[in-house]
């Protein structure tokens, strides 16, 4: 017996996928607007991270089973392949919405679209989770070949905890990477340069003007790595009752408001001063344009 089944991606799972790829790439143009030190510190962060939005993506388009002999063949994109042995298989249910993060993550050990409708295949072993755009004629089919009813099934997997604290530890690292940077632009430690630093024609207009817009722009990232942190800390504690999903999301939102918004304070600051001619000529550090 041979059955292949190749699902349509689900719309809101790409939709949440594609959201979550622009929620990545915004915080870039926070980073360009410091100069390209920022710009590449910036890009190393989220490069991973895009990198895994975008396979989520192409998994969805690359879902894929097949009943095929004694087993079944699980493909969804390239991380996530598996053959289970139909003896293996002691129940198979129904499920409506699949209710796993992003589908099939290694916790859920889902092999699907997130939202959609589907199989919860049940080995004494694991649940996986399917989503075959015919689930009534793919359920028939697994349970032609499935172990005899009667024996013990076990509970779904949950998601491991130490993933999400993992996630939630993210933003904890970066609201430490925000202080970092911070202080040195507090303490006056950085001289006018052409790439750290709150820098504007005002900023660059006198020495003066420059310390003092990049002490209350460094007193700003200050405060906003704080709370970025200090969000990491609450997810890293919510971290049982909420989902990896969840603390993506929550993080990435409120990281991405805490540090526009002081971006833009900084700058509606830096936008007051004086712009006459400067008190002393500026010399610039670093590289020319």
């Amino acid at each position: 017996m041979v059955l292949y089944d190749k699902p349509e991606p689900s719309r809101a799972y790409i939709v949440l996928n594609v959201v979550l790829v622009v929620l990545t790439l915004l915080p870039l143009l926070l980073f360009s607007m410091h100069g390209f030190v920022f710009l590449s510190i910036g890009l190393l962060l989220v490069l991973p991270i895009l990198l895994l939005m975008l396979e989520l993506v192409h998994a969805a388009y690359a879902t894929e089973y097949r009943i095929e002999g004694d087993k079944v063949w699980l493909r969804c994109g390239w991380i996530m392949n598996r053959r289970v042995p139909l003896a293996e298989i002691q129940g198979v249910e129904y499920v409506k919405a699949i209710p796993r993060v992003l589908g099939w993550n290694p916790g859920a050990l889902g092999y699907c679209n997130r939202f959609s409708n589907g199989l919860e295949l049940r080995t004494h072993k694991r649940v996986i989770f399917i989503s075959p755009s015919d689930p009534e004629a793919f359920r028939e089919a697994l349970v032609q070949g499935a172990a005899p009813d009667g024996e013990e099934i076990p509970v779904p997997v949950s998601e491991p905890l130490l993933g999400k604290r993992l996630a939630a530890l993210t933003f904890v690292g970066l609201g430490v990477l925000f202080i970092a940077l911070a202080i040195p632009l507090v303490l006056e430690w950085v001289e006018p340069n052409r790439i750290y630093g709150v820098r504007t024609p005002r900023t660059l207009a006198s020495p003066e003007n420059w310390f003092r817009a990049n002490h209350f722009g460094g007193f700003c990232l200050l405060v906003a790595g704080l709370q970025v942190l200090l969000g990491g800390v609450v997810l890293f504690a919510l971290a049982r009752r909420l989902s990896t999903l969840a603390i993506i999301i929550i993080g990435t939102a409120w990281m991405t408001l805490v540090i526009f918004g002081f971006a833009a304070v900084s700058l509606l600051d830096a936008a007051q001063l004086p712009a006459g001619p400067p008190s002393g000529p500026v010399e610039l550090s670093g590289p020319g344009p």
